[in-house]
């Protein structure tokens, strides 16, 4: 009697061990998710005499320095890794490393050269000579919203060619179109002036990671096209938010005035280091006064399995606006924050890691 017990239990462990790993295959699998981790906090050093005033850009060089555009005093502040003030490049003016209305967005434009919006013009210099500048004017229609390599990437609404995006290498070459893919454009001259934003991210030879306002998808292809979709559901942004947009009509200004913060803005695009995910920033831009507010979400895509990996809301002041970058897998977000010792604003830089699982 024994002996058939042991018998009967081995016969049972055996086919125990041969259907787990059938049960496996057959688990659901795991939705996949994103988790931003802190990981650091720098205060950026600013005398009493010279607060640092109405923000138009943030970018983080290569070798770790923060730059900040003061568009109140007309200066490029640039900020050691530790957060201690490093210098000021230029100043309120129209000469040589002067800036006439601006500094606004910051571009690297390679890795000693910067790719700076100045209003009506575009500047691009080494950090090390900001007075040794190539110019190259522009408009709200044409403006930068990116650069690297070598190559500047600006907002160019065709609507003839269905694109919204074009790119130069140098102050006299002309600018390429790219595209077509698929956008907003052509179907109301108030969508395509005042809602058709981009932002892209170069991911190696010709290819770009392309995400426009007006849209939840994420389009990857060639930088002529064609571009394949990738839909990046809204978790945390509004996103396009189709019944406003098609609200908005060409024999009504009031209507693009209504949409225009309404739906989520592309604030960039960044590849993770050298991976095959990209992070997709976003704002929900709110405007009070002379500044804007907006509440700062990033999402991430995996490219290669085409599967959106989740997006979060960046636990970060909202009011005014922040700026943020991505540097591997790192995320760097600018903004005011009340200092509760001084009781002042203290401007910082919040650092996040972002971590996917099941991605």
């Amino acid at each position: 009697m024994l002996r058939r017990s042991k018998n009967w239990l081995g016969r049972v462990a055996s086919l125990t061990l041969l259907l787990l790993p059938a049960c496996d295959r057959s688990a659901t699998p795991r939705a996949p998710t994103l988790e931003l981790v802190p990981a650091g906090v720098v205060d950026l050093e600013e005398p009493e005499s010279a607060p640092l005033g109405m923000t138009g850009g943030f970018a983080r060089t290569t070798d770790g320095h923060f730059l900040v555009s003061d568009r109140q005093r007309g200066t490029l502040l640039q900020f050691r890794p530790d957060g201690a003030r490093h210098r000021e490049l230029g100043r309120r003016g129209s000469g040589p490393g002067e800036w006439e209305s601006g500094p606004f967005g910051i571009y690297p434009f390679n890795d000693s050269t910067l790719a700076v919006s100045d209003g009506s013009m575009l500047k691009v210099f080494p950090l090390a000579r900001p007075t040794d500048a190539w110019v190259r004017s522009q408009s709200p229609m044409t403006s930068a919203f990116a650069a690297s390599n070598g190559v500047v990437l600006t907002r160019r609404i065709d609507r003839t060619q269905r694109s919204t995006l074009a790119r130069f290498r140098g102050p006299t070459d002309s600018a390429e179109f790219g595209g077509p893919f698929p956008s907003q454009v052509g179907r109301s001259q108030m969508v395509d002036m005042m809602l058709v934003f981009v932002a892209a991210a170069p991911l190696g030879g010709d290819s770009l990671a392309v995400f426009t306002q007006g849209s939840d998808h994420l389009f990857i292809g060639r930088f002529a096209g064609p571009f394949d979709s990738l839909h990046v559901p809204p978790v945390t942004r509004r996103g396009a938010m189709p019944e406003v947009l098609e609200a908005v009509r060409d024999d009504d200004p009031e209507s693009g005035m209504r949409a225009a913060y309404k739906a989520s803005y592309p604030l960039g695009v960044h590849r993770l280091g050298s991976t095959d995910a990209v992070a997709v920033l976003t704002l929900d831009q709110e405007f009070l006064g002379n500044r804007m507010a907006g509440t700062l979400n990033v999402a991430v895509a995996n490219l290669s399995s085409r599967v959106a990996c989740g997006e979060v809301r960046v636990p970060v002041v909202a009011d005014p606006q922040p700026w943020a970058v991505v540097a591997g897998d790192t995320l760097f977000v600018f903004s005011h924050e009340t200092d509760a010792t001084s009781a002042r604003s203290q401007p910082r830089v919040r650092k996040f890691r972002l971590v996917t699982q099941d991605c």
